[in-house]
């Protein structure tokens, strides 16, 4: 499929940001994803470029949209998620470099869309789900189009929120389509096979919330609840339980993101800073509101999207090492205001 479209006209241009580490100038570029408003509240489609903010194809049935997952290479930009047409419910798709591409759906339903996209060679997947016209959630997969069920709707009703390619077999997990609802014991997916995870003495249940699968491990990030109902974080290592310790009294929900940089590991979980490791790394002081969904480690660079919270408005940005980066808002005046989600380095 990418091969039919290598034709399309390339309306983007590759900015070289140079950041400057130890007397090493590395090349590369920052594509950021987030949620950008326009004065209504209705999603604007688009995403940063090495700062700058990138409009994508908007059609002209759209009423409102969802831009969930980013993925990039040097030929290719890649943004999953929905458009809302008036009567017709969330149409699934993605845009490639800045064209909407819809996507069909095996039945008939009233709501999908994109939660994770993964470029493979030739290969667009583009995991996400679809209501069908029971109501209930059916998960899956499209493969350069083609849809792939990975779920029963009437047994398991998730919604796919991870999903990951690795032996020629997929791994993926979601949440109950009811956000209240937990199962009585966190798990994943293999293809179509549910796996139960332990769950500590001192924990009743918990989620997962992402897959990792990093030099034959698998790494299961997401949280566990104690006796008082709090949400611990951390992750199972190959179906082992790993506490991440709070660096304040604050619950910390989830984690968010993990990679894996020779044998250091590195956890966002929606705070001021990050684990590298078992040490906590502070950006900012937590009276300042920075707020961070995802970690990448590139060239010893570490950086960590989010966005800082003042004036009660978000403000989109990314930390590069020690030093924040605030994004150029499509629509600065919004109220609301922007937030990334997910970031992808691509080498110039």
């Amino acid at each position: 499929m990418l091969k039919e479209i290598k034709t399309f006209t390339y309306f983007l241009l590759l900015i070289t940001v140079f950041i400057f580490i130890s007397g090493c100038d590395y090349s590369y570029s920052i594509y950021a994803l987030g949620s950008a408003p326009d004065m209504t509240g209705k999603t604007i489609p688009g995403y940063w470029e090495n700062g700058t903010w990138i409009d994508i194809e908007n059609p002209d049935q759209m009423d409102n949209c969802g831009t969930y997952a980013l993925a990039a290479n040097k030929e290719f930009i890649v943004v999953g998620g929905y458009i809302r047409v008036e009567g017709q419910g969330w149409i699934p798709g993605y845009w490639i470099n800045g064209k909407w591409n819809e996507l069909d759906l095996p039945e008939e339903s009233w709501k999908g869309f994109i939660e994770t996209v993964i470029l493979e060679k030739d290969n667009i997947y583009a995991a996400g789900s679809y209501y069908n016209e029971l109501g209930n959630v059916v998960s899956g997969y499209w493969k350069n189009g083609s849809w792939t069920s990975l779920s029963d709707p009437l047994t398991d009703n998730r919604i796919l929120s991870s999903f990951t390619i690795y032996n020629n077999n997929i791994y993926w997990t979601g949440s109950y389509q009811a956000m209240s609802e937990f199962s009585d014991s966190p798990g994943y997916y293999i293809n179509s096979e549910w796996k139960d995870l332990p769950v500590p003495r001192n924990m009743t249940n918990g989620e997962v919330s992402s897959i990792k699968i990093i030099d034959n491990d698998l790494y299961l990030l997401g949280f566990c609840k104690n006796e008082n109902k709090e949400m611990i974080s951390g992750y199972w290592l190959n179906e082992e339980w790993n506490e991440i310790k709070s660096p304040d009294k604050d619950s910390y929900n989830s984690v968010r993101e993990m990679i894996k940089v020779k044998e250091d590991i590195y956890l966002a979980v929606n705070r001021n800073g990050y684990w590298k490791n078992e040490e906590w790394i502070e950006l900012a002081p937590e009276e300042e509101k920075y707020y961070l969904n995802t970690i990448v480690v590139y060239r010893d660079n570490v950086i960590t999207a989010g966005h800082r919270s003042a004036n009660r408005r978000f403000y989109p940005g990314y930390w590069v090492n020690d030093q924040w980066i605030e994004l150029e808002e499509p629509m600065p005046d919004n109220k609301f205001g922007d937030v990334v989600h997910s970031i992808v380095i691509v080498s110039n």
